[in-house]
């Protein structure tokens, strides 16, 4: 079964009310990913922005999530096939590391 971003985001905010409630933008990447930014937007009211792309600086903190994401899910692995308990626990580990950025 493929549900859209929205569906999902949707759900995941349910999910997570609480911390859905501190969330009012979303900055992405220039990726294919988010190509129907506008739907996106109008099925969640979340506001998306993107990265300049001539702005490596901006996306300091993206690019680090991404390295640690390629830890777990190497380029093109099709996170379908892993449970949500798995997940879950994938983004925990994450979750709970420490980060320069948050003072370790």
């Amino acid at each position: 079964m493929s549900t859209t971003m929205e569906e999902e985001f949707k759900r995941w905010t349910a999910k997570h009310k609480a911390q859905f409630e501190l969330l009012k933008t979303l900055t992405w990447d220039r990726g294919q990913e988010l190509a129907s930014h506008k739907n996106f937007t109008v099925g969640t009211g979340l506001a998306v922005n993107f990265f300049d792309p001539s702005g490596p600086r901006q996306r300091g903190t993206n690019e680090n999530t991404n390295r640690l994401l390629r830890q777990y899910f190497p380029k093109r692995t099709n996170v379908a096939q892993y449970t949500q308990k798995q997940l879950d626990s994938i983004a925990a580990k994450l979750n709970m590391r420490p980060r320069k950025t948050l003072g370790f």
